[in-house]
């Protein structure tokens, strides 16, 4: 099925636009372990040359430039590792479209780029929809349904399901609830992690909130989780003054048992209730640790485009010459 975040991976990946979160960007490449190969993936009429001569000196970054390309959000664009049945890998690639008609493109151009096999699928999603537990189980959003039913196409709900258990090799797939903060994006990522099997028992991370409407829908998405047997741990995000995103401390990328935790303190310190907001950090902190992870925090000024660390990235398993 579709990789875990959890599961070993010795690559992380990135893309890049001009001028577009670099802060973000040079702060989690320079913090990522030299040892770890780091894909950068750009547009091919990249301007910041200053910059990507400063990507390029690190030996461990590989840069890729290609004209079709998705957005600076890589876990939505970027195709993901699924293994199939035989063993096989194969990546896979949604429809991605930011309104432009082609933003799919830049998935395929990846693959190929990598020369590595992949799958398009016809459903129109995000990877932040999108979420895998490595043991069959594979959770979406309503997003996904509202963006793919389509009627006079005769698409429904169980086609969509089929094709989602197609595409990532799924036994089962759990449908999740979309968030009235979320700006309709439906994305996982925003609200819910699966950690891992941490002391014996399967673990997921789910966000809370103190405004009662938010609070009331992330406990449904939590009740979920229980009533599948997973442990649920909650972490509370911050959502005053924080421009068009929430800062949410469950949008963190895990590799390798290091989390690099979303920082947003660094921003924001004229933040009405920074107190509070160092104090959310140092608790989100404290969760990641206890559960046995080593915690990297990253500037998480990515945030006022309303994602962050996850948003930014995703991991593989690739060979280099």
């Amino acid at each position: 099925g579709l990789v875990s975040e959890t599961a070993p991976s010795n690559t992380i990946m990135l893309s890049f636009e001009d001028g577009m979160y670099k802060e973000s960007t040079w702060d989690l490449v320079n913090k990522i372990d030299p040892e770890t190969n780091i894909i950068l993936i750009v547009i091919s009429d990249f301007r910041e040359k200053d910059l990507l001569n400063k990507f390029k000196a690190k030996k461990n970054v590989r840069i890729i430039e290609q004209e079709h390309y998705g957005s600076i959000w890589t876990r939505d664009w970027v195709p993901q590792q699924v293994i199939r049945k035989d063993g096989s890998s194969e990546l896979v690639n949604l429809s991605y479209d930011l309104g432009g008609g082609y933003d799919y493109l830049g998935g395929r151009k990846f693959s190929e780029n990598m020369g590595l096999p992949y799958y398009e699928s016809w459903l129109s999603g995000e990877m932040g929809n999108i979420m895998s537990d490595g043991r069959g189980n594979l959770f979406v959003t309503e997003k996904i349904l509202k963006d793919n039913i389509d009627k006079e196409e005769g698409i429904g709900k169980k086609r969509i399901i089929d094709e989602l258990k197609r595409a990532f090799e799924a036994s089962k797939v759990h449908i999740l609830p979309v968030h009235p903060r979320d700006g309709g994006v439906g994305h996982i990522d925003l609200i819910a992690k699966y950690v891992g099997k941490i002391d014996g028992q399967e673990t997921v991370l789910v966000s809370d909130s103190i405004r009662p409407e938010v609070k009331t829908s992330l406990d449904q998405t939590a009740e979920i989780f229980k009533k599948l047997g997973y442990r649920v741990l909650r972490i509370e995000e911050y959502e005053k003054n924080i421009r068009s995103g929430v800062a949410g401390f469950v949008n963190s990328l895990i590799f390798n048992n290091k989390v690099y935790l979303p920082r947003y303190s660094i921003m924001f310190k004229e933040a009405i209730e920074i107190q509070r907001l160092t104090n959310l950090e140092k608790k989100a902190r404290a969760v990641y640790e206890s559960l046995g992870f080593e915690v990297i925090e990253v500037d998480g000024s990515a945030i006022q485009g309303g994602g962050a660390i996850h948003c930014l990235t995703c991991s593989g398993n690739f060979k280099f010459n």
